[in-house]
């Protein structure tokens, strides 16, 4: 899932990375990475009417893009992307700009047509992008996989 913090400030839990966030960070979370967003207080007081709290945010579920594209040699860098993502990723300044664009542009989009070509445009902009940070640890995602495995069995 996309995050487009348009307006807020805060702290952000994404697996075991804690961070601070502001406006117009653009962060993904690939799939189960636990993540929990905490606004600052100055959005909570009473009488304040000045602070807002806004964001867009878009979901693509890897698994149905990755079954568009079935050539195993055509979604290799979509497959990588995702694989990354699992680790949460904040994206750097150039990435950002571009994507900040047609991540609002998909969630204007009416036409059904019209928001799967910017999907497109926005996957093919992230398999090739640079300019990210791994924000969760590597064996992170396996970790908590292998929690819930044995919670699930009873240990």
């Amino acid at each position: 899932m996309f995050y487009q913090i348009i307006e807020s400030e805060g702290r952000v839990m994404i697996g075991d990375s804690i961070a601070n966030f502001n406006n117009d960070e653009l962060i993904f979370i690939g799939s189960n990475l636990p993540h929990v967003w905490h606004n600052s207080t100055q959005y909570f007081s009473d009488g304040l009417t000045n602070s807002y709290a806004r964001s867009v945010s878009l979901f693509i579920h890897p698994e149905k893009i990755q079954h568009i594209f079935r050539e195993p040699e055509n979604i290799q860098r979509l497959k990588n992307f995702f694989l990354l993502g699992k680790r949460g990723m904040k994206f750097g300044l150039t990435t950002k700009a571009e994507l900040s664009k047609l991540l609002i542009k998909a969630v204007q989009e009416i036409e059904e047509i019209r928001i799967l070509i910017v999907v497109l445009e926005i996957l093919n902009l992230l398999c090739n992008a640079k300019d990210y940070l791994l924000l969760s640890s590597p064996g992170y995602p396996i970790i908590t996989s292998l929690r819930i495995m044995i919670k699930w069995i009873g240990f």
